[in-house]
């Protein structure tokens, strides 16, 4: 539940990220590529940031609440999968 909690709060720039790049493909929107690219790279940045807040709350909560090799195996995949979702905004 944590995870998809996680994941819900960022969704929705994850998403955003998704649409625009698929605007900036196509060429009936060619005449709003400067606001698309502002507008992207705000959102960029939102979504960096909400997933560092992410990572550093697993890190310095969760992790340090799991007891077993397991939870805390679980707690390190979570944290790879934020920073993937950080840096997957860099590669749009």
């Amino acid at each position: 539940m944590m995870s998809q909690g996680f994941k819900n709060y960022i969704q929705n720039n994850r998403d955003t990220l998704h649409t625009l790049t698929a605007l900036e493909g196509n060429p009936k929107y060619s005449k709003f590529e400067v606001g698309l690219q502002f507008y992207k790279g705000q959102i960029k940045k939102e979504l960096y940031d909400k997933c560092v807040i992410i990572v550093k709350l697993v890190r310095n909560q969760c992790l340090t609440l799991a007891s077993d090799d397991e939870a805390k195996t679980y707690m390190y995949k979570n944290m790879a999968d934020f920073w993937r979702y950080a840096t997957e905004g860099a590669n749009e």
